[in-house]
């Protein structure tokens, strides 16, 4: 039976609470079918958002019986059709990977003949390059792209006995391999020991892998690299010890940056006291800092474990961390924060205390504190436990009966943009009827900003503009409301009533919406019009002699109050105001102006013969 998340799980996750920024809320919308239902979709490659929201998926497809790899990329929430990148007919390829930045820089590698491949599509343009042979490679290559564009590949090369790396620079389209092997002497890979890599803002790389050591233990190495080559420094994380108890072998390694790659985080599974626990630990630069389990599990744990980890770091070091549990199957969450202590929690059990298979999660999370953890709670089925700064979600259903049980063996990843938006991309459908599948999971518009004066105006059509909502999936489209009615819907960022306004009081404000039912609202504005002129008249009063002092009285009025009256004597004075006095030097006939604006700038002009003695 499924339950609510228990209070240690919501202590595990408090720390997230404290991004700078608040997570928008959020919905799951409708999943978008890259590719079948067909014989022909193998298995899925990656997913990858950029910071901007663009992305990009990969994977292997048959064509005339022979595998090949497409990729669709994203723009503004919209997926284009799928790209076949390697151009060999008759030479299968396979290991897909893609990775992003803004304005739609793109690349991808794979394997193909016993050789690694890359293509890239360069930001604005819609094009790859042709495949560009890297070097002799074989299993599964790990491809990373900072925020900048600078991506690295990091690949099992040789005769299968190493680990090397090519780098692309942040505007190039080709690979340059780099000199020198990332695992530095001939190493027996473990198998499924293939490279993990997380690339920083600063364009620095981290790749991780496991090998294997005389007599079958296992063991995880990591080591940064950079444009001029690896680190002098190759760390073994594998733990020789962990309160107190013996450490064994180690695998599964899964690694995570923030923005500046001297803060960067490494998980994975080691035996400790002969128990299959799950180890954080943060590499600060090129030294490993003090490891700590993040599995859930009891010091004592028994005879539960912890199986492979996925760990997701965003740019502001905030992570979690997930993994199952065994013989439960149950899902583990941990957290960490940036609170000062950057405290990693123990983990807590999130979602139902059992499960029906193994999670095999996977975990992806934005620089709000907002992300998910996917995973399968039973086969055939695929769920999300939705991660915010306030919390977890319990389990949100991500598979749909009508595309098909997932095919969780094929593939399952999820990537996060700078905003809150996920993609998850997963395989599901019966045998011979595959599809690839992305489940957008879409961050609500940002509320727009009405602009434009709210003081008394003489125009009486005025242009209502706002600022737009900060949207990153896909267009808003913005509702307008003047006086409480519904006046205009459109895309654009202003609108113009399609006749005058009357004078008095109106308000207005304007609602962005996406295509999925979301809505923000600007604050209500006021519209302040007066286009009639002010009314005026002028009483004098006194004895109209020379020398003697007259009082002039206006009467004055304008919906939006009076700013001003000018008085012109006639004689080269002039006063200012409701009630003056002035006094005429010589006898004559004066021509004299009284001139009132109103609070709107509208002015009304009033002439008046006054005739002295």
């Amino acid at each position: 039976m499924r339950r609510a998340l228990a209070a240690a799980a919501v202590a595990a996750l408090a720390l997230l609470a404290h991004a700078p920024g608040a997570a928008a809320a959020a919905t799951l919308a409708p999943p978008v079918t890259i590719a079948g239902p067909s014989s022909d979709v193998v298995a899925l490659g990656n997913v990858a958002l950029a910071q901007d929201g663009g992305g990009a998926v990969a994977y292997v497809a048959s064509v005339a019986g022979v595998d090949h790899v497409f990729v669709s990329v994203e723009t503004a929430g919209a997926w284009g059709a799928p790209v076949q990148l390697d151009t060999d007919s008759a030479v299968p390829a396979s290991a897909p990977v893609v990775a992003v930045a803004d304005d739609g820089r793109v690349a991808a590698a794979w394997i193909a003949g016993g050789e690694l491949y890359g293509a890239v599509e360069a930001a604005g343009t819609a094009a790859f390059s042709a495949p560009q042979a890297i070097a002799p490679a074989s299993g599964q290559p790990a491809l990373g792209m900072g925020v900048s564009g600078t991506a690295y590949v990091a690949y099992v090369g040789g005769a299968g006995d190493e680990i090397d790396a090519a780098w692309l620079y942040r505007t190039a389209t080709t690979f340059t391999v780099l000199a020198g092997s990332l695992s530095a002497t001939p190493i027996a890979l473990a198998p499924g020991g293939g490279p993990t890599i997380t690339v920083a803002a600063d364009a620095t790389g981290v790749v991780a892998w496991t090998q294997q050591a005389a007599g079958g233990a296992t063991a995880v190495y990591e080591r940064r690299v950079s444009a001029a080559g690896p680190s002098p420094v190759l760390n073994d994380l594998t733990l020789a010890s962990l309160d107190g108890e013996a450490g064994g072998s180690a695998d599964s390694p899964t690694l995570g940056v923030a923005w500046n790659s001297s803060d960067a985080w490494a998980a994975f599974r080691e035996t400790i006291g002969g128990v299959s626990r799950v180890v954080v630990e943060e590499i600060l630069g090129d030294e490993p800092a003090a490891p700590v389990f993040a599995d859930s599990l009891p010091s004592a744990a028994g005879a539960a474990s912890a199986l492979a980890p996925s760990l997701a770091v965003n740019g502001n070091d905030q992570a979690i961390l997930a993994c199952g549990v065994l013989p439960s199957n149950a899902l583990s969450l941990a957290a960490m924060g940036t609170d000062g202590a950057k405290a990693w929690s123990a983990g807590a059990v999130v979602g139902a205390a059992s499960n029906a298979a193994a999670p095999a999660p996977v975990a992806a999370l934005s620089a709000t504190g907002s992300g998910l953890v996917a995973y399968t709670p039973a086969a055939g089925e695929l769920d999300a436990e939705l991660v915010s700064p306030h919390g977890v979600s319990g389990p949100v259903a991500l598979s749909d009966s009508t595309l098909g049980p997932v095919d969780r063996a094929a593939g399952l990843a999820a990537s996060a943009d700078d905003y809150g938006d996920v993609a998850v991309a997963y395989v599901a459908g019966a045998a011979g009827a595959l599809s690839l599948v992305v489940q957008p999971y879409v961050v609500a518009p940002g509320a727009p900003r009405a602009t434009g004066t709210q003081l008394w105006t003489a125009v009486d059509r005025p242009v209502l503009r706002w600022q737009p909502s900060s949207e990153h999936w896909a267009p808003p489209t913005y509702t307008v409301y003047l006086d409480g009615a519904k006046v205009a819907t459109t895309t654009q960022t202003s609108y113009a009533p399609p006749g005058p306004l009357a004078d008095g009081h109106h308000t207005w404000r304007v609602v962005a919406s996406d295509a999925f039912g979301q809505t923000a609202s600007s604050q209500t504005r006021q519209l302040l019009i007066d286009v009639a002129p002010p009314t005026v008249a002028l009483r004098v009063s006194g004895r109209r002699r020379a020398g003697r002092t007259l009082a002039f009285i206006v009467s004055a009025g304008a919906l939006s109050g009076v700013h001003a009256v000018a008085i012109d004597y006639g004689d080269g004075h002039a006063g200012a105001g409701l009630r003056t006095t002035h006094a005429y030097r010589r006898a004559g006939t004066y021509a004299v102006r009284v001139v009132v604006t109103d609070a709107a700038g509208v002015s009304a002009t009033l002439d008046q013969r006054v005739t002295i003695a």
